[in-house]
């Protein structure tokens, strides 16, 4: 209610403009040349139809005034105040805590009555839905008219404020009640600031008794940018009891139930780090490092000059339980109000404010515990407490608190009304945590929540659920119907695998989470989605989950219904393969992985796209220590679901166990799978070869790996073939003008048409120095190449790109070079733009390995018309073979001998064998590229066809759709046997 003294003053003189306008009307109206008939009128009000209507206007406005006064004013006060007020004291709360709320405005007013404002952050639904909030908000509504000083600021106010980072639907779902309360925090400072222009915000817990004035605390705001006191300014004693010194470390150092801050640039400053930090994190999880808003207190003295905080350390201020072993033998009340003793002196001081934390459940209260956070102290030990225990208990009681402690949390529950719990909002929480969009390390916690998701996972969840909008139950209120609602995709997902277990196979987080949340039950059912999967899905079908309190009954019956749902629709999600025109892929691996097996993954999904082969790209579970990049960047959708009859592997041998975990036992027994297997040496490793048992079929990219699986002692006989990985180069690059990006200007020199003969060699060291042998081709080129025939480098350059390298292997292989001016080494992961520049601005590339299982680096040379040397062995024989008249202009395979390797080289073991490049003939070929020149030629452009037509997407799809064909009758037999 704006009442008329409190308008400000742009709103009276507006006020006053409207009346003239309006008499300056009136005189208008009448300058009709009868001035002397207008001057000569009774006033208006005397006529009888004037005083009628204004007795029943009147009536009309009591009636008004009086239906007002019963229903209750709005508390929801748009006013700001006349000036920018001084000081304001701020605080948070649910409705239900409004008695702890109103007992703090009375005791600041009455002991601090300078304080110019008081303002009330509703933490929770400003609108209730229930007969008994609407009846509460009314009660409340009436006591706050009758406090001038007293402003309530609802979330929605603040999210109109355009805050970043405030968002109330997803406050509200993720966080608890005392995490959202806590949360908002920072964004009620920057409100007080901004919106009522306050020159300092003390903000107090509710839960405390102002007892003296806050001149000092005023004081301190006019000369510091913020105002803390810390739990302890002694330490604690290490008696094994709570609280203790450990337990303020992981909590924070300064308790934030009292914190203030002046409107200075530096405080808007962290106001602004504080909030983005807590619209993340505001959670309390300590094995985490976090407690809810506290914790990040610690950063004041690291981003506050040391001038410019106060930390407030006198013995009278914020007086709690956790300074109860120097503050409780002294406190008491005298002559009605709550002192201390003054350590120094022994003589007693009025307190300033009091914390009672843990004490706000009134009616488990236990006065002898003190508080229900401590078991250090009893009242036993300080039983002049008692007494100013019973003082805070009457006034809360004077001011009705337990009436108002029955008001229902407005976020506690569903659109349909059902119980939202814990287990959900950590869910959410963890869902709905930004997926990030750059380049970063899997095996990062990139979630600090405690059910830790993949960024994929909630990409997809981001993607396929209307979560900004998560307390709708029902297809009803959502407000874009291809979307479904976070219940619905709660009680249906297993988050704990890349995949959702489906149809017959149905089970969820929810089953998951209760399995293991009980050692008893993971004793008696040790496989819940394989061997124990009837047994289990029957003990959480019956009563115990919802008696134990384990599950709500609510959501337990939807769980039940989506599990019939899937029960009668298995083929929905698990597709029946009865002819060649029903096969697809599931596309299992690290699509996003910059790593060679993650690149093959992608580069076959999209295969069998070039087709339009039925498939599925499904995220493995994050590799350790693998660098990965988000999914925007690869411009594909990730799934969830493996409907499709044929489970396609790319993952190694040695990952086999990754595919275990991610895909469970029933899962693999209904499902053809087919691994992808890449392997450098001539005889595959026998401790390997068990893994072929979890496979119905082994594809791998060259014959070379073929015959090294057959040739391996535990060969079982599972069918292997040859399928090719699909080269994606763009065949026009040959053609086009590159503009050099300048992260590479320094390396390169000239421009893509104006530069000596560039030969590249390329190299992970992760793939093993050894087995690449950069140094062969570096030996070679500097033999072919003399430097004192091209002692500038204006004919001949040679560029060795490496990545995941340390100094000291960089360093060693700079030594063969022997400061070679013309060798240029590049230590770096490039972007794909760097990569693309540089694959341009090469003129022919070298590898003179030891071994390769394929030669990606090789073939998207070949690509783009760009002459490659290589050593004639392993997986790039494949290559060379399939365009034999090139052979000597554009490719030029090198002979080699045979060698055995004499020790052990990452998992290259000793007495394996490997090939030599031979010198003479890798020195004759770089002469020969440079001569030719094919890059240039039309051979080039003829590369490029036969690579496109032996290797491109579509060539490989094909063969990809001929190879399942060919499997069909197996994957109708396994089908039929796991019924």
């Amino acid at each position: 209610m704006v009442r008329q003294g409190d308008y400000p003053q742009s709103m009276l003189h507006r006020k006053k403009k409207n009346v003239q306008k309006v008499n300056e009307g009136n005189d208008e109206w009448r300058s009709d040349g009868k001035e002397d008939k207008l001057m000569r009128r009774k006033p208006t009000w005397l006529y009888p139809k004037t005083i009628l209507v204004s007795f029943f206007a009147g009536l009309l406005i009591f009636v008004l005034v009086y239906i007002n006064l019963r229903l209750g004013p709005s508390p929801i006060n748009h006013e700001i105040f006349p000036k920018s007020p001084e000081t304001c004291v701020i605080t948070i709360s649910a409705l239900n805590n409004f008695g702890f709320v109103v007992n703090l405005y009375d005791s600041v007013m009455d002991n601090s009555p300078e304080i110019e404002c008081f303002i009330w952050y509703l933490g929770d639904i400003s609108e209730p839905t229930s007969a008994e909030g609407r009846k509460g908000m009314a009660d409340i509504s009436k006591e706050i008219d009758m406090k001038p000083k007293f402003k309530l600021v609802t979330m929605k106010e603040m999210e109109e404020k355009n805050f970043d980072h405030f968002e109330i639907e997803k406050f509200a779902f993720m966080f608890d009640l005392v995490e959202l309360q806590t949360t908002i925090k920072p964004f009620a400072f920057q409100y007080t600031f901004q919106h009522f222009g306050a020159k300092s915000a003390i903000f107090l817990d509710n839960d405390i008794w102002v007892t003296s004035p806050l001149i000092e605390i005023e004081k301190q705001l006019k000369r510091h940018s913020a105002v803390v006191t810390p739990h302890v300014s002694a330490p604690i004693p290490e008696d094994g009891k709570k609280l203790n010194n450990k337990n303020i470390l992981q909590t924070g150092v300064f308790n934030f139930g009292f914190v203030a801050f002046s409107n200075t640039d530096t405080a808007a400053s962290f106001l602004r780090f504080w909030a983005e930090q807590l619209s993340l994190y505001g959670f309390t999880n300590l094995e985490k490092g976090m407690f809810y808003d506290q914790n990040w207190g610690m950063f004041i003295p690291a981003f506050f000059d040391h001038d410019d905080y106060y930390v407030i350390r006198d013995h009278r201020y914020n007086i709690a339980y956790w300074n109860m072993h120097y503050t409780g033998k002294g406190l008491h009340m005298r002559d009605g109000e709550p002192h201390i003793d003054n350590p120094a002196t022994n003589k007693p001081e009025k307190t300033v404010f009091i914390h009672f934390s843990g004490i706000s459940l009134l009616e488990e209260y236990n006065m002898d515990m003190i508080s229900r956070y401590q078991n250090r102290f009893t009242l036993e030990d300080f039983p002049h407490i008692r007494d100013v225990l019973l003082a805070y208990t009457d006034r809360l009681t004077a001011h009705n608190t337990m009436h108002y402690r029955r008001l229902p949390y407005g976020y506690d529950k569903y659109s349909n009304g059902m119980k939202i719990n814990a287990q959900e909002r950590r869910m959410y929480a963890a869902a709905a945590f930004p997926a990030r969009d750059i380049t970063f390390k899997a095996g990062e916690d990139d979630s600090v929540y405690e059910s830790t998701l993949s960024c994929f996972v909630r990409a997809i969840f981001q993607r396929d659920v209307e979560w900004m909008n998560p307390f709708c139950a029902s297809k009803e209120c959502l407000s874009d119907m291809s979307k479904i609602t976070f219940l619905q995709w709660f009680v249906s997902s297993t988050l704990e695998r890349p995949v959702d277990l489906k149809g017959a196979l149905f089970f969820t987080s929810l089953e998951y989470n209760v399995w293991r949340s009980r050692p008893d039950l993971q004793a008696v059912f040790t496989d819940p989605t394989g061997s124990s999967y009837d047994g289990f899905k029957a003990w959480f079908n019956g009563s115990g989950p919802v008696e134990e309190g384990m599950v709500d009954s609510g959501l337990r019956e939807i769980w039940r219904e989506t599990w019939k749902d899937n029960i009668q629709n298995d083929s929905k999600y698990h597709k029946q393969v009865e002819s060649s025109d029903d096969i697809g892929v599931n596309v299992y691996g690290w699509h996003a992985g910059l790593f060679s097996i993650g690149i093959v993954a992608i580069k076959m999904f999209r295969a069998a796209q070039a087709v339009n082969l039925p498939s599925n790209a499904i995220e493995a579970t994050n590799a350790i220590s693998k660098q990965y990049v988000s999914e925007d960047v690869l411009g594909i959708e990730f799934t969830r679901s493996c409907n499709e009859a044929v489970n396609l592997v790319v993952m190694n041998a040695d990952c086999t166990s990754q595919f275990v975990i991610d895909f469970p036992q029933g899962l693999r027994d209904v499902k053809y799978n087919i691994g992808y297997w890449l392997w450098e040496l001539d005889v595959f490793p026998d401790f390997w070869m068990p893994n072929l048992k979890i496979y119905d079929e082994i594809w791998c990219a060259t014959d070379f790996i073929k015959n090294s699986i057959e040739n391996s002692d535990g060969y079982d006989g599972t069918p292997i073939r040859v399928l090719a990985i699909p080269n994606e180069t763009e065949e026009e690059i040959v053609e086009k003008e590159m503009e050099i990006p300048l992260s590479l200007k320094k390396n390169l020199r000239g421009s893509s048409s104006s530069k000596p003969f560039v030969f590249l060699v390329v190299f992970d060291f992760v793939s093993s120095e050894q087995r690449k042998n950069p140094g062969a081709a570096i030996r070679a080129f500097m033999s072919a190449f003399p430097l004192s025939d091209d002692p500038d480098g204006k004919k001949h350059q040679l560029i060795v790109k490496t990545h995941s390298g340390s100094s000291e292997q960089t360093a060693n292989i700079k030594t063969i070079a022997k400061d070679d001016p013309r060798v240029i080494f590049i230590n770096a992961l490039l972007s794909d733009e760097e990569n693309r520049a540089l694959h341009n601005y090469q003129d022919c590339h070298v590898s003179l390995h030891r071994s390769e299982g394929y030669g990606m680096n090789i073939l998207e040379s070949m690509a783009v018309g760009i002459p490659a040397i290589a050593t004639n062995y392993s997986g790039n024989v494949d290559f060379f073979e399939a365009m034999p008249k090139l052979e000597n202009k554009c490719t030029f395979p090198i002979p080699y001998k045979l060698v055995e390797l004499e020790d052990l080289y990452g998992p290259y073991t000793k007495g394996n064998h490997w090939a030599e490049a031979d010198h003479e003939s890798a020195v004759l070929a770089m002469r020969k590229a440079a001569e030719y020149n094919c890059k240039k030629q039309a051979l080039g452009r003829e590369m490029i066809k036969e690579v496109k037509n032996h290797f491109g997407p579509e060539a490989v799809g094909k063969q990809m759709k001929f190879l399942l064909n060919e499997a069909l009758p197996r994957i109708i037999a396994k089908q039929e046997a796991s019924k």
